[in-house]
């Protein structure tokens, strides 16, 4: 009878080894997981200069206020408060950390969270963007070297900021590059063939591509390697179908 013994043996190695590597992704998991809770809890306790924000000049021709609670003071106040609003400022903040006037870069795009037409809203988001235009060569460059470090949770932190590089007073060529190399990257399809979590803003930089370009023949370069990007067909096919709704004229190159 041969024996069981090695057989056995190889099992339990075996079902170690596994369970060893099963074992070190789920620790992992729980080690990034556990920082990320640890970096928003410090986000939280973190001061944030609300002097320096709410020195912005006046946008809008308006009365005197009398009421504290319509200062653009008392209004940072409340939307930081938010801890939504507050964790996407600092998250912003560290992300671009050496750039100029990186605290207005991080205003602008925290206000994106909501939207509110008192006069307030509108002069810190005009005013923030008045500052990060004192250098907006350096913003785009800042921008672009550091938008892949975003993950997929961050989708509309990345809408936020291809907002942001279009309302860059850069020549629209550095537009077009900027948007048409964010197509150049993998996605994600939903069950229904949808765009699916963390992939969404792709269409966003579809339609600033589609407001700067100026011939479709430019982007052409931008779609190919898009497709390079993602080889199944599932998802060809589903960036595809986008691109011709946005570019119908590429019908017969793509």
């Amino acid at each position: 009878m041969i024996s069981r013994l090695p057989i056995i043996l190889f099992l339990f190695l075996a079902t170690g080894v596994s369970g060893y590597f099963l074992g070190a992704r789920s620790g992992e998991k729980r080690i990034s997981r556990i920082k990320k809770e640890a970096i928003v809890y410090q986000d939280q306790k973190k001061k944030v200069d609300i002097q320096i924000l709410a020195s912005l000049p006046p946008i809008f021709e308006t009365k005197e206020v009398k009421d504290v609670g319509q200062t653009k003071e008392f209004f940072l106040k409340g939307f930081l408060a938010d801890p939504s609003n507050r964790q996407t400022y600092n998250k912003t903040l560290r992300m671009f950390n050496g750039t100029k006037n990186k605290e207005f870069l991080a205003l602008w795009i925290t206000l994106g969270n909501e939207l509110n037409g008192s006069n307030e809203f509108g002069e810190l988001l005009q005013g923030s963007l008045q500052k990060i235009n004192e250098n907006p060569e350096e913003t785009l460059e800042s921008i672009r070297r550091n938008i892949s470090s975003l993950e997929k949770d961050d989708d509309h932190l990345r809408g936020m900021l291809n907002n942001l590089v279009n309302e860059l007073e850069v020549e629209k060529t550095q537009k077009v590059e900027f948007f048409g190399s964010e197509l150049n990257r993998p996605i994600k399809i939903d069950k229904n063939g949808g765009l699916a979590d963390g992939s969404v803003s792709l269409i966003h930089s579809m339609v600033l591509l589609k407001q700067n370009v100026s011939d479709v023949e430019e982007i052409k370069l931008f779609i190919l390697e898009s497709f390079d990007k993602n080889p199944n067909s599932k998802e060809r096919m589903a960036l595809r179908y986008r691109y011709l709704e946005y570019f119908p004229a590429l019908e017969n190159e793509i």
